[in-house]
C-alpha cells in the first residue's frame, strides 16, 4: 500500500535522491484542461527537502508549472514509460499509463510531491524551478538490482530526444546516433531479447530510421 512519509529528508535519501546529484523523473503536471501532462525530466535535489527543474520555455512542463504550482516527482526504472512520455506524440505499442486522483503515476514505485517556491531564468531556453517536497508516498518497498540494460535505455531515449531535436545538424544527429548505438551494444549483451528494455531500443530505432527518412 502507498504510504505518506512524514519525514521528508529521510524520504528523500531514502529513494536515492543524493544531494547535488542529477537523476532521471517522469514528473506529472496538470494541464488547463485538468488533464496529466507527463514528461521525462532530470531533478537535482538543492536542500532537505528542495528540488530543482529545468525545463525548456518551448515545454507543456514550463507552461504548467507558470499557472500551476504543484507538480509531482515520479520515481521509476521501467524505460517503456520513459518512451511513452518522451515521445508523446508517436504512435507506440505500448499500454497507456494510469494516473491515481493525486496525479501520480500508478506504475511508480515512489511520487515526490512538490509545491513550487520560485523561478530562476537560466538562458532563452530554460528557466529553473524550486520546489519544496510536501510528501512522498511510496509504491515499492521491496529492493531493486542495478540493472545496466535498464539504465542504458534510458540513456539512450535521451539521446533519441536530441536527435529528434538536432535532425537539421547532420555532425550533432550522428554523435548522437553513436551514443546511442553504445546503449544498444550494451543492452543486447546484458537484458534478455523480451525484456522492456530491449523493446525499448527496438522501438526508438524504428523511430529514428523514419526522423532520418524525412531529412
Amino acid at each position: 500500500m502507498p504510504v505518506k512519509t512524514q519525514n521528508l529528508e529521510e524520504a528523500l535519501d531514502r529513494i536515492g535522491f543524493s544531494r547535488g546529484s542529477i537523476v532521471e523523473s517522469v514528473l506529472t503536471t496538470l494541464n488547463p484542461d485538468g488533464s496529466v501532462n507527463p514528461a521525462p525530466m532530470g531533478v537535482a535535489r538543492k536542500g532537505p527537502v528542495q528540488l530543482e527543474i529545468r525545463p525548456y520555455k518551448s515545454s507543456k512542463t514550463y507552461r504548467n508549472l507558470n499557472r500551476n504550482p504543484e507538480a509531482c516527482v515520479n520515481v521509476l526504472d521501467d524505460p517503456e514509460i520513459f518512451l511513452i512520455t518522451a515521445f508523446k506524440e508517436e504512435k507506440l505499442d505500448l499500454p497507456p499509463l494510469k494516473f491515481s486522483h493525486d496525479n501520480s503515476i500508478e506504475q511508480a514505485d515512489a511520487a515526490v510531491f512538490l509545491t513550487i517556491l520560485r523561478r530562476e531564468e537560466i538562458d532563452e531556453d530554460r528557466s529553473s524551478f524550486i520546489g519544496e517536497a510536501s510528501s512522498v508516498k511510496v509504491m515499492k518497498e521491496a529492493p531493486t538490482v542495478f540493472s545496466r540494460g535498464r539504465a542504458q535505455a534510458i540513456e539512450a531515449i535521451i539521446h533519441a530526444t536530441r536527435i529528434e531535436y538536432c535532425l537539421k545538424n547532420r555532425k550533432s544527429v550522428e554523435d548522437h546516433i553513436g551514443r546511442f548505438n553504445r546503449c544498444k551494444e550494451i543492452i543486447l549483451r546484458v537484458s534478455p531479447q523480451d525484456s522492456s528494455e530491449t523493446r525499448t531500443v527496438e522501438a526508438l530505432e524504428r523511430l529514428i530510421d523514419r526522423w532520418r527518412a524525412q531529412i
